[in-house]
């Protein structure tokens, strides 16, 4: 099992067979509001959604709670509300607010109109309330043992995301964004036949939209809006769908023509399959790859420099005298996967964006702080020294900041056994720390030997970062990977450094921000 490809195949093969899970409760679903002839264009419509395809396989918390939504919704009392006192539907809301809070908002007018509607309404609130109270103190006492401390995540996350208006750190868009593109992107031409469905055919599909309108207008009050939760109105909305593609259908068969009929429903079903294809196909295949591919690279190189050179010599440039190479992301926080697709021992350093969490005044993220001059930041996280001939030594070897950074990181550490390798993880850095802090106070680290001026350059671009220096490098990186946009402002600072251009992978046709079209990866020579 300790293997790069079963690590990042059977989580995707696992979340691919959960969506399955919740396809085949959408088309129960479906049969049992709108009759068995429904069925089959449901599911044509499920499959044909490149949305709902691109995120099948993708490890995201919006698939489990995708499919809990829709076992919820198979066996909620659609018909019956009158004299169904049955919770067990609450069973699996309160397993997605588990996975996901966000799941009371799309099932709560549900629960009030099977309340109001019920006979029997005081029995069915106290099995309501018990199963809520049941569910809560579970998820709490399984998060308080996980934290060590008393923990009620679902309070938790509203806090950050609606009280406190953190998430608007990650981004902020308009009130109407969900419905004017957030939806409408997700749907694709189902969108089309959705809007059908709302004219012509409002009070039969009024019972599966409420939901879907309450969580609409209660997503577009927050602020911070992302596309991936949307994911568990889909299936709703494209049973809507897939019922409306049936119902033009039995229309169009009171027509005595045959081929007029056929040639209608073919065109109706490759309207919404060809061009689902075509945005599937970009989307999975070359939309946006990079991350991926340059980790995959970034393996195989690693895996080369920790094998040696052929001839057995010592290559200067090592990262560490443990020989880990130090891999450096300079990219927009959480590009690229990490250890889940390296899965071998080396360290890697990572532009962090946690948002104000200490609410202090003119807080900038780390991210930030970088793109507002990106040579100011890497020379001031450097561990920079010079060469002295006159000397015959070196000097100007760390700044403060590294040997306070490297006095922490010993102190944080827990107990090593003598000559075992132990990796520690402190702010997105991971080191053998023992090796390298015990190297530093004797000055052994092996390090690039720089001329004058370009120690000088490198001062000079230090003195224009005006921010306090947190996690600086305690050795140069073997490898530094960023995307062509900013390589084309950094190329010359990188140069004087000694760094050259190794590996270039595609990621998008389209620039985003600072994610532009390739992304580069600079080496040390002999790593």
């Amino acid at each position: 099992m300790d293997y790069v490809t079963v690590l990042t195949t059977a989580p995707r093969l696992l979340s691919a067979a959960m969506m399955a899970v919740g396809d085949y409760n959408t088309g129960a679903l479906a049969q049992r509001l709108y009759g068995r002839g429904s069925t089959w264009l449901v599911h044509v419509s499920l499959q044909s959604c490149w949305f709902m395809q691109y995120c099948a396989g993708r490890t995201i918390t919006a698939v489990p709670e995708t499919t809990v939504t829709m076992m919820a919704l198979a066996r909620y009392p659609w018909n019956n509300k009158q004299s169904s006192t049955s919770v067990s539907y609450v069973w699996w809301v309160g397993v997605g607010c588990c996975l996901r809070p966000t799941t009371a908002i799309f099932f709560l007018p549900l629960l009030l109109v099977h309340v109001y509607s019920c006979n029997n309404k005081i029995a069915l609130s106290l099995k309501i309330i018990g199963t809520t109270l049941v569910v809560s103190a579970l998820l709490c006492v399984a998060d308080s043992a996980y934290y060590g401390s008393f923990t009620f995540v679902p309070w938790n996350f509203l806090r950050f995301n609606v009280l406190t208006g953190l998430a608007d750190h990650y981004g902020r868009q308009p009130w109407h964004w969900y419905i004017s593109s957030g939806l409408p992107s997700a749907l694709g031409p189902h969108v089309l036949l959705l809007l059908s469905a709302l004219y012509t055919n409002y009070r039969r599909y009024a019972q599966l939209l409420l939901p879907c309108c309450f969580t609409l207008a209660v997503y577009s009050l927050i602020g911070h809006k992302e596309i991936r939760l949307l994911l568990p109105l889909l299936p709703p909305l494209l049973l809507i769908v897939g019922d409306q593609v049936t119902l033009l259908l039995k229309t169009q068969t009171r027509s005595n023509n045959t081929s007029v009929l056929c040639s209608r429903r073919n065109l109706l079903l490759g309207l919404l399959i060809i061009p689902n294809a075509a945005l599937l196909l970009y989307f999975g295949v070359a939309h946006q790859r990079g991350p991926l591919s340059v980790v995959t690279e970034l393996n195989a190189m690693v895996m080369q420099h920790q094998s040696g050179p052929a001839d057995g010599t010592i290559n200067l440039h090592h990262v560490s005298a443990t020989s880990l190479p130090l891999l450096l992301f300079l990219m927009p926080c959480h590009s690229t996967p990490l250890y889940s697709h390296l899965h071998m021992p080396v360290a890697t350093r990572f532009l962090t964006c946690e948002p104000n969490l200490q609410g202090l005044p003119g807080y900038v993220d780390e991210a930030d702080r970088f793109y507002e001059h990106p040579e100011a930041w890497l020379a001031a996280h450097l561990p920079y020294q010079r060469s002295d001939a006159r000397k015959g030594k070196q000097e100007g070897i760390v700044n403060r900041e590294h040997a306070a950074y490297g006095e922490k990181l010993l102190k944080d550490t827990p107990k090593f056994k003598n000559n075992e390798l132990n990796y520690k993880s402190e702010d997105h850095i991971v080191t053998n720390t023992k090796s390298l802090i015990s190297q530093e106070r004797n000055s052994n680290l092996t390090r690039i030997e720089l001329s004058e001026e370009v120690f000088t350059k490198i001062q000079q671009h230090s003195s224009r970062y005006k921010y306090d220096v947190i996690d600086p490098l305690m050795n140069y990186p073997s490898h530094v990977i960023m995307f062509d946009k900013l390589a084309t402002e950094m190329q010359n600072f990188l140069h004087d450094l000694g760094y050259q251009i190794c590996s270039t992978v595609f990621h998008s046709y389209i620039k985003e921000g600072h994610r532009s079209n390739y992304i580069h990866v600079y080496c040390l020579p002999g790593t």
